[in-house]
Order: C-alpha cells, then sequence, then structure tokens
C-alpha cells in the first residue's frame, strides 16, 4: 500500500482523480499505522520479555519512515498547486468534509515556500550547506531596489554562521 502511494510522487496534482486517490490511500495508511504501533506498543507493554513486540515496533518504525518521506513529497506537490487548481480539486463536498483540516494544515504554510527560480538559485549559490546538517536554519531574502539579497543564518558544530550574497543589478 505505501508502495501504491509512492507511485502518486511527482504525478498527485496532475488531475483530480490522481488528487483525490493519493489522499483516500493516505487515509487508509494513516489509520493502518496507527493500529499496528498501537497494537505493537501495547502487545509490548504486555509482554515485557518479549522481544516479538520490540521488534515489531522497529519493523513498524522503519515502515513510518518511508511513509512519511512520501507523504512530505506529495505535501509539497500539494502545496506548490496553483490556488485556482487547489480550489478546483477541493471544491466537492466528500474532498471538503475529509481532507480539509489536514490540506488547510499544508496550504497555511505555502507562504514560507520559496519559488521555483529562488528555490535553483540559492541550490547553486550555496552548494556547500549541503555538506552540514542544518538546525533551524533561517533564510532571509531582501529585495533592496531590484537587488536579491539572501542571508541563511545557521549553526555548525555549536558556532553560529551567516552565508550571505546578492543577485541582481
Amino acid at each position: 500500500d505505501i508502495n501504491e502511494l509512492e507511485n502518486y510522487v511527482g504525478k498527485v496534482t496532475k488531475s483530480k482523480t490522481h488528487f483525490v486517490s493519493a489522499l483516500k490511500i493516505k487515509e487508509k495508511l494513516d489509520i493502518r499505522l496507527e493500529k499496528l504501533y498501537a497494537y505493537a506498543k501495547l502487545s509490548k507493554d504486555i509482554n515485557k520479555n518479549s522481544y516479538k513486540y520490540l521488534d515489531m515496533i522497529n519493523k513498524v518504525s522503519k515502515v513510518d519512515s518511508k511513509y512519511s518521506r512520501i507523504c512530505a513529497e506529495l505535501e509539497l506537490e500539494i502545496l506548490k498547486l496553483p490556488d485556482s487548481t487547489y480550489k478546483e480539486y477541493t471544491k466537492s463536498k466528500k474532498v471538503e468534509k475529509k481532507f480539509k483540516m489536514y490540506l488547510q494544515e499544508i496550504r497555511k504554510s505555502k507562504q514560507h515556500y520559496l519559488d521555483e527560480k529562488s528555490e535553483s538559485y540559492i541550490k547553486r549559490n550555496f552548494e556547500f550547506l549541503t555538506e552540514y546538517t542544518l538546525n533551524d536554519a533561517t533564510l532571509k531574502i531582501e529585495n533592496d531596489n531590484s537587488v536579491l539579497k539572501f542571508k541563511i543564518f545557521f549553526e555548525v558544530n555549536g558556532k553560529d554562521c551567516i552565508a550571505e550574497t546578492r543577485a541582481g543589478s
């Protein structure tokens, strides 16, 4: 089932049918994973001397990790949908009723994502940052008379760092 959801990566926004189908599969997987986690954790608590359920929890965690990665990719696609297309895909009562809160949660962070051009620019000019695991990195973009200023504030090995560059005239 997770592989079925993974098939929608790169395609979830191609049509309303793909969009709704992916949401339905995700909903089923959410329920199934919750039940598996609950069963494994409760069984482990009841059978404290059995490694069987600890192993089961580890397996469910691995599956959940893959599932979370797939969901993140699908959510990014949904986030990038133009508002008009998003409204068209979500105007049915069934979609509205079943998935409204989940979709609103995704779309509320739309303002914090960069367009493709800005992302591409950052990837080209801040390539060195990919060597580091960045925690709580902050990107600041300033537009000063058609000159874009990019500043990234981050921490590497306990030290505060700033990366800065400009684009434009």
